[in-house]
């Protein structure tokens, strides 16, 4: 993702050409009469909201970095990041801050040759990642566009704080009276039924600790592309009983919990973890008018959650081809 700065965003909005001076005067502006700019999903689309919409809601409007926000910066040498524990993290970090090909935004980012060693010096992990040449040997580099070493610090906070913004929108939303319920699947196949109840329990475990969900609903031999409302027609109360779910989409029940609800959040890991038939989620949505709101975990895997309302998905068909765009089997357990 391409990193841009606040100064930069302010004159992309105004379609001004980019200046110190421009950006310094627009700025002022907005935040005169108490609003700021920010961007949802694309930095290269900024918004103007107020400050305290944008402070009540962080994990959906985020604020860009100003030029001038990072002070006391150590050298590349004595950098580390000990909080990028997790894999997801270090991925993320390495594509915001690595560049392959040149964005044009000078203001952010400088071409330099880089080395494998002084990408992983950045990283924290000298001693443990590559062994230093003591023969004085010539070392591979590549031309790169780098993140510039003023926004590093606000990267890195930004790449792990996600969770902690996304679970304080969750409690926002509980606190509007929405209900966060949590919904697994497993496809039907060969798998013995001790993996597949092992498997779809991590799946809970990982949606009441990152989705803080109220409940969990579960389909534990339904393919992505059933409709939902026909799945679990025919069950295996055995096999529920060592589930640790409140129910599944029949008997007791998704659907008959959402209908008796007024305002319902389906939060699931992946896509596929809901349906990839795009026509049966919209009459989904459209028979139940309570489920405001569809999140698709997708943090193990790019750091993200994605966040749909049900008005925005039954009227933008581009927004529901989301669902039926998985390129290969996720992991959900993880």
């Amino acid at each position: 993702m391409l990193n841009i700065t606040r100064e930069q965003a302010i004159c992309m909005l105004y379609c001004e050409p980019y200046c110190d001076e421009t950006a310094a005067k627009l700025l002022k502006g907005i935040v005169e009469i108490n609003l700021d700019i920010c961007y949802q999903d694309d930095p290269t689309s900024p918004i103007i909201l107020s400050a305290r919409s944008i402070d009540q809601n962080p994990f959906k409007n985020k604020r860009y970095q100003g030029k001038n926000t990072v002070a006391n910066i150590k050298t590349i040498e004595d950098k580390e990041y000990p909080r990028l524990k997790q894999v997801v993290h270090l991925i993320e970090f390495l594509n915001e801050v690595y560049l392959p090909s040149n964005t044009g935004n000078n203001e952010m980012y400088e071409s330099k040759n880089v080395s494998m060693r002084e990408i992983f010096c950045q990283l924290g992990q000298k001693e443990r990642w590559m062994k230093m040449d003591e023969d004085g040997n010539k070392t591979a580099t590549r031309g790169l566009y780098v993140l510039k070493e003023e926004f590093i610090d606000k990267t890195v906070e930004s790449i792990i704080s996600s969770i902690e913004k996304y679970q304080l929108l969750l409690k926002e939303l509980k606190d509007e009276n929405h209900r966060i319920i949590g919904y697994a699947r497993k496809s039907k196949n060969k798998k013995d039924d001790d993996s597949r109840i092992r498997l779809l329990n991590q799946m809970a475990q990982k949606l009441e600790e990152r989705s803080l969900v109220d409940m969990v609903f579960m389909s534990p031999t339904t393919n992505s592309n059933e409709p939902i409302s026909s799945r679990d027609i025919s069950k295996d109360n055995e096999m529920m009983s060592q589930l640790k779910a409140h129910g599944d989409t029949q008997g007791k029940l998704l659907l008959k919990y959402i209908s008796n609800e007024e305002k319902i959040v389906i939060v699931t890991i992946d896509y596929a973890g809901l349906a990839i038939n795009c026509e049966d989620l919209q009459v989904f949505l459209e028979d139940h008018k309570n489920n405001k709101r569809i999140f698709v975990d997708l943090i193990p895997y790019t750091n993200t959650v994605k966040m749909y309302t049900s008005e925005e998905l039954l009227n933008n068909p581009e927004k529901l081809k989301a669902f039926d765009s998985r390129k290969h089997c996720l992991q959900r357990s993880k």
